[in-house]
């Protein structure tokens, strides 16, 4: 008999917002198992391993999931002027809002990431015993996908705008 995973091999696993943690639960018709193996393999432009992505063996059971995390579609930079007129000045990273001085007088610009999508595919291996107790493998890959929400950047731009007029 052929052992495998469940949810079975190329099939999606989940789809999550970047910010809504979320995990599902892989499993195989191994009889037990007593290992995992699983890897984050980024699709185009999406890093390999994010420390945003993790499994958690549970028996014969594994854990996927995702942590919200803001480095998924990291804020590039914030733009803003000290007074009404003048140098535009620049602060960049991903905690960009908390960089601006109390004294800035106008918000110009919030500048995000250029990717409204990342994708995973999770090489995972299970070894185990069949239900004949003998030696066995369930592998696969399942997809998981994390879209970008812009709206957290778009708030704190307005209320960054609204507490300065």
């Amino acid at each position: 008999m052929s052992e495998h995973l469940v949810p079975v091999d190329g099939s999606e696993l989940w789809e999550t917002d970047e910010h809504v943690a979320t995990s599902a639960t892989v499993s195989t018709t191994l009889a037990s198992v007593s290992a995992w193996s699983w890897s984050f393999n980024g699709v185009g432009d999406a890093p390999d391993g994010p420390d945003w992505l993790y499994a958690n063996p549970q028996g014969d059971a594994l854990e996927v999931g995702y942590q919200v995390s803001v480095h998924v579609f990291a804020l590039k930079y914030v733009e803003y002027q000290l007074a009404r007129g003048g140098d535009r000045q620049r602060v960049s990273g991903v905690d960009a809002f908390e960089q601006i001085p109390d004294e800035a007088d106008e918000m110009m610009k919030a500048q995000e990431d250029q990717y409204d999508l990342h994708e995973w595919w999770v090489d995972i291996t299970a070894n185990g015993v069949d239900s004949e107790g003998g030696p066995a493998t369930a592998s696969g890959s399942l997809l998981v996908r994390i879209y970008a929400n812009y709206d957290l950047s778009r708030d704190k731009l307005k209320e960054a705008v609204g507490a300065r007029r």
